[in-house]
Order: structure tokens, then sequence, then C-alpha cells
């Protein structure tokens, strides 16, 4: 890790907006800045356990019920062969279900890493292919994904820049199945605004898969590709969100012409990007509804019912009966004295 990414001695540490606290994987205390126009990528940081940089109290580093690692997985179409991804393992002694988090072609970001977090600390293992680290994308992707969306109100999937990518997501979520405490029988595909699109995509790819959750996704062209998708999908979206919001109409009607099971939620009063800690219309009651709307629709397909023992009656044991006695038999006769005469008849 660059000693510049540190945040001890910055002089002016209100510039730009960010959080500060205690790296879960090198123990060290960092930050992340968020500008608006670049962003410092560190390790994978808790972000539920940190203090706003104005603040004047110091992180405190807990117990976390998850732990962190970088998987590398041999791909031909990652740089150098090697595709990049972050595994959250949950630390529960059962079988976890995997969450894989498809994110948009600017990789890694903060919202997408509180995501990870958010499934881990449920109990969930939650993989993030780094597709910012994919080449040949980059400003490009980004710029035409947005065009296309402002001119068609969707974004473009069935183009071979979206395999490619969808190949890197694959190799990523297969290593993560390798783990001994994942349960491959239960997965579930999430994405955020445009990764919500290619979420869609993928999982249309996917079939092994019970559950895709979104949270104010984009919809896609073509609309025929939904028809892929067996399983429940749920989208969350703010009342107010004037971006992503004229795109919800088209991503009901291609859902209806699909026969795709979509479950809305529209959270009141809240616009869009309400997920983005550095967004200007973040707000914590709308993160947390959307949370909780995500995370008991994924509960419901991811966590087997519990199991409901009925009481076992006791065994009828008959009552027994005495045995029955034997009839008594008459006594003898006694036998006539010899030489007497017989009785008269």
């Amino acid at each position: 890790m660059p000693d510049e990414d540190l945040l001890l001695d910055i002089p002016h540490p209100e510039f730009g907006a960010g959080v500060v606290g205690v790296c879960d994987i090198c123990h060290s205390r960092q930050a992340v800045i968020v500008l608006n126009k670049e962003r410092f990528k560190l390790c994978v940081l808790d972000y539920l356990n940190k203090g706003w940089i104005r603040s004047d109290e110091k992180p405190a580093a807990t117990t976390l019920p998850f732990v962190s690692t970088s998987e590398f997985v041999d791909s031909p179409a990652a740089p150098g062969g090697v595709a990049v991804s972050i595994h959250l393992k949950s630390l529960k002694t059962v079988k976890h279900p995997l969450v894989t988090i498809v994110p948009d072609v600017l990789g890694i970001t903060a919202e997408v890493l509180e995501a990870a977090i958010r499934f881990a600390r449920a109990g969930y293992d939650a993989v993030i292919p780094d597709l910012g680290r994919v080449p040949g994308v980059g400003l490009f992707d980004y710029g035409f994904q947005r065009g296309m969306h402002l001119v068609t109100g969707s974004v473009p999937v069935n183009t071979s820049r979206r395999a490619r990518l969808f190949r890197v997501v694959d190799v990523c979520r297969v290593k993560a199945l390798e783990d001994p405490m994942v349960d491959s029988k239960r997965q579930a595909v999430f994405g955020i605004g445009y990764g919500g699109a290619l979420a869609l995509a993928y999982a249309a790819e996917t079939p092994d898969i019970s559950g895709v959750a979104l949270a104010y996704p984009r919809a896609v062209s073509p609309g025929a590709v939904l028809r892929a998708i067996s399983c429940p999908v749920l989208a969350v979206y703010g009342e107010e969100d004037e971006r992503s919001g004229h795109g919800f109409g088209r991503l009901k009607a291609d859902a209806e012409a699909a026969g795709m099971d979509l479950h809305v939620s529209v959270i009141d009063g809240t616009a869009h990007a309400f997920f983005d800690r550095a967004n200007r219309d973040f707000s914590v009651p709308a993160a947390e509804a959307g949370w909780s709307e995500i995370l008991t629709f994924l509960k419901a397909r991811l966590e087997p019912p519990p199991t409901v023992l009925k009481p076992t009656p006791p065994p009828v044991t008959k009552p027994s009966t005495p045995p029955k006695r034997a009839a008594a038999s008459a006594p003898p006769a006694p036998a006539a004295p010899s030489g007497s005469a017989p009785s008269p008849a």
C-alpha cells in the first residue's frame, strides 16, 4: 500500500468527502476520499464502522463477522490473463449462499463495496469482479452506455464488449464457488444503476441462481434477453428518481412481455442514488429501507425455511389383561367298595 494512501498527516482533511477508519485486511488506519473526478481505491473497508473525516472521534476496530480476500483467476479476457476479484467470506459455521455483485464498468466503487459488506454481515459470501481492470474497458464504455441510455432509454447488453465483461464475472463467480463453505445451490446476483442492467444480462446467461436484486437499474436492450431469467427479480427505485425512473416503465413492459417475475419496491420521498454516500441524494432512512427490502427478498430465496419439528406423541400402550384361569374340573366320583351290591337302578 503506498504511503500517500494513508490519511495520517494531511493538513486539510476537509478537502473532498470521504470516510476514515481501519482496513479489515491490513488493519492500518486508512481512508477513502471521493472527489468529483477521481477516486482513490484502497483495500476492502468496513464503511459501516467508519467516521466522517471532519469528526474528531477515532474509528474503532471491531471484530467483523467476515473476512476479505483478493482472488486471482486465470482468464484470457483479463489483463495478463488474470482476473481480479474481492471475496468477502462470512464466518458463520454453516454453508453460505453466494451473491455475485456485477459492478459498472468503473469497477469497484465505495457504493459496491458497501453492498458486499451488507451481504457479508447478513451471512452471505459476496464476490466483486473488478471490471475496471479489464483491458479496453474505460471511458468509451462509460460514455457509450450512458449515451445510449439517454437516446434509447436502455443499455445495450448484447455487444462483444459486454460478453468479455461477463466472462470475467463468470470466472470470478466460479472461483468463489470453489470455497468449501459456499453452497453452490444458493446463488444470487446483485447490481446498482448501470451495473443493474449488466446484472440483468448476466443473470440471463446464468441458470444456477435463485434471485436477482437490483437498485435503481436501467432497462436493457434488447428486452428479449429477459426471457432467459427464470428466477424472481427485485428492483428498488426512489419515488422521485428522475434519472432511472423513466426507464422503469420500459423495464416493467419488457418483463411482462418476457414473462419475467419482476417485483418492484418504491422508496417514498427519495431520489436517485440513495445508496451512494458520496451522492447528494444519499439518504440514510431511504438506504436502510432499500436494504431491508433487498435482504428480505434474498432471505426468502437463499435461506431455507426453518424446519418445524412436530412433537412426537408418546406411544399408546394397551393395558395388559391378566391371563384367563382354566375352568376347575369336577372331582372324580369315589369308587364303590368291592363285594358290595350295586345300588338299585
